[in-house]
C-alpha cells in the first residue's frame, strides 16, 4: 500500500448509521470504456489512470474533483490503493476545472453509460448532482458520494439515494481549526475567512463550525469571510484584496490546504507574516514545510486517503452482498506548528462534538 493509514482504518473510522441500509447493487457484466468522451468529442475530461479487472471481477468509475490537488492526490491513493488489494479494476476521472459544475455533469452521465458496476462521484455542486444520482437508480448502478454530500432535499424530492456516503468531520474539522486560531490570538484579534466553492456542502459544513466558535469568542472579530473556490490562486488574490481593505487583521482561516497557501504567498508579499497568524484544514505536504518555517499556524487533517480507502472497502462488501451503512465519517487530527509531523493531543474531536 501506498500509505500506513489503511491499516489502522477501523481504529480511526468514525461511523454514523442513517435510518436505513443500501441493498446489494447491479451485476452489470459490460467492460467500461476507458475515457471518457465530452459533447464535442474530445477528452474534455479525459481519465488519467485505468486498471482493467481480472475475467469476472468488479470495474469501478472514480470520478473525482481534481487530480492535482494535494488533497485529492491523497484521496486517489486511498481508493486506488484499495481496489488493487480487493482485485477490482478501475479508471480515474475527473474534470478540467473543480469550479465547471456543468462539465462535471455531462462527464457523470458519459461515465455512466460506459458499464461499470459502481460509481464513486465527489460531487462539485450538493443540489446539481441529484438528477444524477436519479440516473444512477434508474440504471441499476450503485452510486457512492465521497467527500461532499448530495443535497438531502434535491435528492428527496426527485425520489433519488445514493447507496453510500463517505466523508470527513467537516463541521467538527472547522471548529477545531477555528478554536486554534483563537488560541492563537489568545482570544482577541480581526480574521479574514477564506471559504470553499458555494454550493457545497463541505465548504457550508466547515463554515458553519468556524462561526459556531467565532461567535462564542467575544474577543474575536470577523473583518470580512469570502470565497476563494478552494484555489491556490483565488486565495492569493482574495488575500491580497482582503489586505488592502483589512491591513489590521491578525488572522486568518482557510477552508482548505490551497487556498492558505495563496493566503500565506499574499500576507509574505505584503511583508506581514509575522503579524498575521494562518490556520487551515487539510494535511498535506505544503502544510508541513510552512508550519516548519512558522507561516502557518496549524491545520486539521480531514482523512482523505482514509475516506477513499474505506469507500472501496464498502464496495467490496456491498458486491458481497452485504448490508452496509449509508452515510460514514472520518474524524479529523490536529497538527500544530510546534510539531508538524505528528498529531497534537490538545485538539481532539471529542473535545468538539
Amino acid at each position: 500500500m501506498k500509505k500506513l493509514m489503511a491499516m489502522v482504518l477501523v481504529v480511526l473510522l468514525g461511523v454514523v448509521l442513517l435510518a436505513g441500509c443500501a441493498s446489494t447493487g447491479g451485476d452489470a457484466s459490460s467492460s467500461p470504456a476507458e475515457t471518457a468522451q465530452g459533447s464535442d468529442g474530445g477528452t474534455s475530461a479525459a481519465s488519467s489512470e485505468s486498471t482493467k479487472a481480472a475475467d469476472g471481477a468488479k470495474n469501478i468509475g472514480l470520478i473525482i474533483k481534481n487530480e492535482t490537488d494535494p488533497f485529492w492526490i491523497d484521496y486517489i491513493d486511498g481508493l486506488e490503493d484499495a481496489c488493487e488489494e480487493l482485485g477490482f479494476g478501475y479508471t480515474l476521472f475527473s474534470n478540467q476545472a473543480e469550479t465547471d459544475i456543468e462539465d462535471q455533469m455531462e462527464l457523470c452521465n458519459t461515465v455512466l453509460s460506459q458499464g461499470f458496476d459502481l460509481l464513486v462521484v465527489s460531487p462539485l455542486d450538493s443540489t446539481a448532482i441529484a438528477p444524477f444520482v436519479l440516473e444512477c437508480n434508474k440504471a441499476n448502478v450503485p452510486i457512492f458520494i465521497i467527500d461532499t454530500a448530495a443535497d438531502d432535499a434535491a435528492c428527496a424530492e426527485i425520489g433519488a439515494k445514493s447507496d453510500y456516503f463517505v466523508t470527513g468531520e467537516d463541521y467538527l474539522g472547522g471548529k477545531m481549526a477555528a478554536q486554534m486560531l483563537v488560541d492563537a490570538l489568545d482570544g482577541t484579534g480581526e480574521v479574514a475567512i477564506l471559504e470553499g466553492m458555494s454550493g457545497s456542502s463541505t465548504a457550508t459544513a466547515i463554515q458553519e463550525g468556524i462561526m459556531e466558535i467565532f461567535d462564542q469568542n467575544s474577543g474575536i472579530k470577523v473583518a470580512t469571510s469570502e470565497t476563494a473556490n478552494w484555489s491556490r490562486s483565488d486565495g492569493y488574490d482574495v488575500t491580497t484584496n482582503i489586505l488592502a481593505a483589512h491591513p489590521t487583521i491578525t488572522g486568518l482561516i482557510a477552508a482548505n490546504d490551497e487556498m492558505a497557501q495563496g493566503a500565506i504567498q499574499a500576507i509574505e508579499a505584503a511583508g506581514m507574516t509575522d503579524k498575521i497568524k494562518v490556520v487551515t484544514l487539510n494535511y498535506t505536504q505544503d502544510c508541513i514545510d510552512t508550519m516548519k518555517t512558522g507561516q502557518l499556524y496549524g491545520t486539521v487533517d480531514k482523512g482523505p486517503y482514509r475516506q477513499g480507502y474505506q469507500a472501496i472497502t464498502r464496495a467490496n462488501d456491498l458486491f458481497n452482498g452485504e448490508q452496509i451503512p449509508e452515510k460514514e465519517t472520518v474524524p479529523p487530527l490536529a497538527y500544530l506548528y510546534t510539531d508538524p509531523e505528528n498529531a497534537s493531543d490538545k485538539y481532539v474531536v471529542e473535545d468538539f462534538q
